[in-house]
C-alpha cells in the first residue's frame, strides 16, 4: 500500500488530540523517566495540564520541572524486579496523604483522567479513572495456564504441554514425556498475580534442576505448565483489535538471553531489526490475526496485544499472550516519536469512535519501523545497589567492542544506574551500526559481557539463542 507518512501522522495526531485536549491529565507509572516522557507527549497533544506521579526515578534525563512536574514517591529498591513492579503498582493505588493533597490542588474539580503503565491494573489513581484501562477479563489472558486453550480455539499450531499441580513426581514424569532433547520449560500460574520477564520460568534439563524448579515455584504458585524447550529465535508479533478489523504489525525479536550454566533465562528487551523468512512472517501474521479475532469474540478485546513465541527449525510456535501494549511496539514507537502510538492504543481500548484507518495504520507502522530500526537491551542486577551511575559511548571493531575515544562517532551506548530492583544496565545500538535481518542477540550479549568485564560487575556470561530456522 502506498502511503503519505507525514499526512497520516498528522491525521492520527489530530484524532488523538480529540481525546486529550481540554482536560487535565495524571500520569501514574513506576518510573519517572517514562512518566515524564508520556506527560510531555500529552502536553504536545493539547492536554490542559499534566502532573506525573512515579514510584522511582529510573535511568535517564528528566525534563524541566517547570514544564513537566513529577511527584516522586521514592520507593526503596527491591531485591526482585517483579516484586518491585508489584510494589510500585500498589503504591500508586495507595498514595500517601501529601501526594493526594498535591493531586487535589492540581485537579480540584476531579476532571483529570489517568494514563498508567502498559502493564497496569486499571485501578483509579487518587479517585480519578484510568483511561483505556484493561478489563479484568483481558488481564486474565496473561495466565499461562489458559493460553493453550486460546491457541486451540483460534486454530494455532502449538507445542504440546501439560498443566499439573505442584507435585514433583508428576512434573518430572511430564518432563520425561515432553522433553525433545533440549529439556522442558516450567512456568507457574498467576496465584500472586501477573508475572513476566521469565521470573516464574525455569529451564529444566536434569532431575536436580527439576527439583529446584519445583521448590521455587511452590513458594509462589499452585500449578505449573510444562512444555518442551523450543530451540530457536525468541520473538513476538503484535496484533491490533479494532471493532470490525484485526491487523498484524510486524514480527520482532525478543532478547531472551541464556545464563551460562543456569536454569534461568534473561529477558533483555526487544529489537525491531530482525527479519524472519517470508514463510514464517506470513505464518505469524496469519496466527496473530486469528488470535485477535478470537479474543474479540470471546472477551470483547480491543487494542494492541502481543503473541510471543519461538521460530524453530519447523517454523513459529507460540508460547504466551500479552493483552497490552508490548515491549516490541514500545521500541517501534521510539523510532517514530511523532506518531502517538500508545495513545492510539489506549483510545482503542477506551472504545473511542475515531477514524482509525486500520490498514493505513498497519502500513505506516510497518514502513516506519523498517526505516527506523531500534535496538535497546537491558540487564537488571537485582539486589545490587550503590554502584556509580555511568554513561559511555562504544565503538565496534573486529574483535568486539571498545570505549569510544576523542568524541569519535559511537556505534552503541551503555548506561548504568539505580532501578526499582537494584541496578539496571541499558545498551542501545546506533542506527548506522545496525545490520537488518539477522538476530541482534549476539551483539547484545557481547555488549553486556564487555561492560561486565570492563566495569568488574561480576554478572554471569550471557549467551544468545541460536538462529536455526530452515523455513
Amino acid at each position: 500500500m502506498s502511503i503519505d507518512a507525514d499526512a497520516l501522522i498528522r491525521h492520527f495526531r489530530e484524532q488523538v488530540r480529540k481525546c486529550i485536549e481540554g482536560r487535565p491529565w495524571l500520569v501514574g507509572m513506576n518510573v519517572a523517566v517514562a512518566a515524564t516522557r508520556t506527560a510531555q507527549q500529552l502536553l504536545d497533544l493539547g492536554a490542559e495540564n499534566v502532573l506525573a506521579v512515579a514510584a522511582t526515578r529510573g535511568v535517564g534525563d528528566l525534563p524541566d520541572p517547570d514544564v513537566v512536574r513529577c511527584l516522586l514517591l521514592g520507593l526503596e529498591s527491591e531485591a526482585d524486579m517483579l516484586d518491585a513492579i508489584r510494589r510500585s503498582l500498589d503504591a500508586l493505588t495507595h498514595l500517601p496523604a501529601w501526594v493526594l493533597d498535591e493531586i487535589d490542588r492540581f485537579d480540584p474539580d476531579g476532571k483529570a483522567r489517568v494514563l498508567e503503565t502498559p502493564f497496569g491494573n486499571g485501578k483509579p489513581l487518587a479517585g480519578r479513572p484510568v483511561y483505556g484501562a484493561r478489563r479484568p477479563e483481558w488481564q486474565a489472558l496473561e495466565d499461562k495456564m489458559i493460553i493453550d486453550a486460546v491457541w486451540d480455539a483460534a486454530g494455532i499450531e502449538r507445542a504440546p504441554s501439560a498443566i499439573l499441580p505442584m507435585e514433583f513426581d508428576g512434573l518430572w514424569a511430564a518432563h520425561q514425556q515432553l522433553d525433545c532433547g533440549m529439556g522442558t520449560v516450567w512456568v507457574g500460574d498467576n496465584r500472586e498475580g501477573w508475572h513476566g520477564g521469565a521470573k516464574m520460568l525455569r529451564w529444566v534439563r536434569s532431575r536436580s534442576e527439576g527439583r529446584a524448579a519445583q521448590l521455587f515455584l511452590a513458594e509462589h504458585c499452585d500449578r505449573v505448565r510444562v512444555m518442551p524447550f523450543l530451540e530457536g529465535i525468541p520473538c513476538s508479533i503484535h496484533g491490533w483489535v479494532f471493532p470490525r478489523e484485526v491487523i498484524s504489525i510486524r514480527p520482532c525479536e525478543m532478547l531472551v538471553l541464556r545464563r551460562k550454566g543456569s536454569d534461568r533465562l534473561v529477558y533483555a528487551g526487544a529489537a525491531t531489526t530482525w527479519e524472519p523468512s517470508d514463510t514464517v512472517r506470513m505464518q505469524m501474521e496469519s496466527a496473530v490475526v486469528r488470535v485477535g479475532e478470537h479474543i474479540r469474540k470471546k472477551v470483547g478485546y480491543r487494542g494492541s496485544f502481543t503473541m510471543d513465541g519461538v521460530v524453530t527449525a519447523d517454523g513459529f510456535l507460540p508460547t504466551e499472550l500479552n493483552p497490552r501494549f508490548g515491549g516490541a511496539l514500545s521500541r517501534m514507537s521510539r523510532g517514530m516519536p511523532d506518531l502517538p502510538l500508545y495513545m492510539i492504543h489506549l483510545a482503542t481500548m477506551a472504545g473511542e469512535e475515531l477514524d482509525y484507518r486500520p490498514e493505513q495504520l498497519q502500513a505506516l507502522v510497518r514502513q516506519q519501523a523498517a526505516a527506523h530500526p531500534v535496538v535497546r537491551g537491558m540487564y537488571m542486577m537485582e539486589g545490587v545497589e550503590g554502584l556509580p551511575e555511568r554513561r559511555q559511548p562504544l565503538c565496534r571493531f573486529a574483535g568486539g567492542w571498545r570505549l569510544a575515544e576523542n568524541e569519535e562517532p559511537a556505534d552503541a551506548h551503555v548506561a548504568m544506574g539505580p532501578a526499582n530492583a537494584g541496578t539496571i544496565i541499558m545498551v542501545s545500538l546506533e542506527e548506522q551500526s545496525i545490520v537488518r535481518g539477522p538476530s541482534v542477540a549476539p551483539d547484545i550479549c557481547d555488549l553486556l559481557n564487555f561492560v561486565n568485564d570492563r566495569w568488574g560487575l561480576e554478572i554471569e556470561t550471557l549467551l544468545p539463542a541460536p538462529d536455526i530456522r530452515t523455513m
